[in-house]
């Protein structure tokens, strides 16, 4: 706690703790790592009894088909499969109060270690794991995962790809069928005329055979980015597809 006390500060300034108790020692903080030398810290808890089971719980659910869509327990039950997890208990008998801070604390120093947690409460934006980034953005973003480069064979990072006009006649505009702003709103049109001009076809599902570009309009996570790359699609920024069409456009007219 002394190493991590600002950062510790912070977090007790934003959540309502629990009052400190010393005659009720009940709580331990436990860590989740992988069966590997060196270990790979992925988790980071406080509890009481068998709590610390709840990692393997959400094993099972996930794997009987329940909580499919939380992208933890799918990184979980991978973990599990691939290099085998286990559980330690770091510290026991502690009050409620002095587990939520050495959780906070061993989940900072950890990070600041190289381990990548898939629990957020209180962590740093800059370490949040796959699926919990704000993906309220600006522009076209495709996550670079650090859970990617923790524990998958993945050295490159996801980029997106240089537009070629001629992929543009059969597309998959993503997210598809979500709301966008009024920005993108005409990024989309620019596009959309410019498929309908060539004859082109926009597809309701990104994997499908035909599709050969996918024009991203603001968020794509690391892991849907792979799935689309193996099956041989181009990933566009749509800015990147607007700028081309323009400078495609531009071109024809000077002519």
């Amino acid at each position: 706690y002394e190493q991590y006390r600002s950062e510790c500060n912070r977090f007790i300034d934003i959540y309502r703790l629990p009052v400190f108790d010393i005659t009720t020692r009940r709580y331990y903080v436990y860590a989740w790592h992988t069966k590997t030398d060196p270990k790979k810290f992925f988790y980071v808890g406080k509890g009481t009894r068998q709590r610390y089971k709840h990692i393997l719980k959400e094993i099972d659910d996930y794997r009987a088909g329940k909580n499919t869509s939380n992208s933890r327990y799918k990184c979980f039950s991978y973990l599990q499969e691939k290099y085998g997890i286990d559980c330690e208990i770091v510290l026991g008998d502690l009050s409620e109060y002095e587990a939520i801070i050495y959780e906070q604390a061993l989940k900072l120093h950890m990070l600041n270690n190289g381990e990548v947690l898939l629990n957020v409460e209180g962590i740093p934006s800059v370490y949040l794991p796959e699926g919990w980034q704000n993906r309220q953005v600006d522009v076209p973003v495709l996550e670079n995962s650090l859970f990617y480069r923790r524990y998958y064979d993945y050295s490159d990072i996801p980029t997106f790809d240089l537009v070629d006009l001629s992929c543009l006649d059969k597309v998959y505009l993503y997210p598809y069928g979500s709301g966008r702003d009024v920005e993108s709103r005409f990024e989309e049109d620019c596009i959309e005329n410019w498929i309908n001009g060539i004859s082109g076809k926009i597809y309701s599902n990104g994997t499908a055979k035909g599709v050969k570009a996918i024009i991203v309009f603001r968020y794509m996570s690391e892991e849907r980015y792979r799935v689309l790359k193996s099956l041989g699609k181009q990933i566009y920024s749509s800015l990147d597809v607007v700028e081309s069409i323009r400078s495609t456009n531009i071109s024809k007219n000077s002519n």
